[in-house]
């Protein structure tokens, strides 16, 4: 099962999956990550707060103390069953959210790193772990099966006690469906439309053709799988993050999706209260845990 490895290379396009995931799984290590961490960098602290932001595990350091406490459970299990276990630390980039939703916008990160996702050694070397060099002993006891649980499922048992496994899939469906139905809607407002125009009009003063900052990411020049980054994709990746600060297209789309956001949510009043409950119960039994 292995569900703390992550993959260890993958588009930034990718991100635009883990937007809607970031509101509900991801927060606790079960998903891609940008590799930035929670601090929100370049034209992405543009974006501020989004509203369904407080609805996510990543919201206010949760996903991070849910994570912790499920690597102290797991570690705990391990011992009492005489298994050897040390992974290395958790990586704090895997547990807070993603800064990717509306691509590439740190300059630093494009100077080194193009399209690519920049490598975070703590994640590396957790990822090593639970990909090359667990035992079939460790696995065993990691897994279980279905008349024995392993120390995984026990860990998530204790985490997610109070909030039944039905309503989990539920809210976390209806949040992720929430929030990438309004990044649909933002991306064909009018307003994020005629910033992509500019900002592709930008890029092509520079001497770089592409209709939106999509068909830049995702171009078949850049290979997200291979270690090599050429100069040539520092240069556009650079000249991207510029031209979407000239433009305002990251504080554009951020207004946009907001308000497509509290336009959604409206209808889902008593739902919504119900995630905001059920997280309080996460984090109550992973402050219990850490105590």
């Amino acid at each position: 099962m292995r569900r703390h490895v992550l993959p260890v290379s993958a588009r930034r396009g990718a991100a635009l999956l883990c937007l809607a995931l970031t509101l509900t799984a991801c927060g606790s290590g079960a998903g891609e990550k940008d590799g930035h961490g929670g601090a929100f960098r370049g034209a992405a602290a543009d974006r501020g707060p989004l509203p369904l932001d407080r609805y996510s595990d990543g919201h206010d350091g949760l996903g991070l103390r849910m994570s912790l406490a499920e690597d102290r459970l797991v570690r705990a299990c391990m011992k009492r069953r005489g298994v050897p276990w040390n992974p290395p630390p958790v990586a704090r980039t895997d547990t807070d959210p993603s800064t990717g939703r509306y691509g590439l916008t740190d300059a630093d990160d494009a100077r080194a790193s193009g399209y690519h996702v920049p490598e975070d050694p703590a994640r590396a070397r957790r990822n090593h772990y639970f990909l090359d060099e667990l035992t079939a002993r460790q696995e065993a006891a990691l897994d279980g099966d279905r008349s024995h649980p392993g120390c995984q499922a026990q860990a998530t048992a204790v985490l997610q006690r109070g909030v039944p496994r039905q309503r989990q899939q539920q809210q976390r469906l209806l949040v992720f469906r929430l929030g990438s139905q309004a990044m649909e809607n933002s991306r064909r407002t009018p307003g994020v439309r005629a910033a992509e125009k500019a900002w592709s009009t930008c890029m092509r003063e520079r001497g770089h053709r592409y209709p939106s900052p999509g068909a830049a990411e995702r171009s078949t020049r850049w290979d997200a799988d291979s270690g090599g980054v050429t100069r040539r994709e520092r240069e556009v990746a650079l000249a991207d993050v510029t031209c979407k600060e000239e433009v305002s297209l990251v504080r554009v789309w951020a207004r946009a999706e907001a308000a497509e956001q509290r336009r959604l949510m409206k209808g889902y009043g008593p739902q919504l209260a119900a995630v905001l409950d059920a997280n309080a119960v996460r984090r109550a039994n992973a402050e219990r845990v850490l105590s």
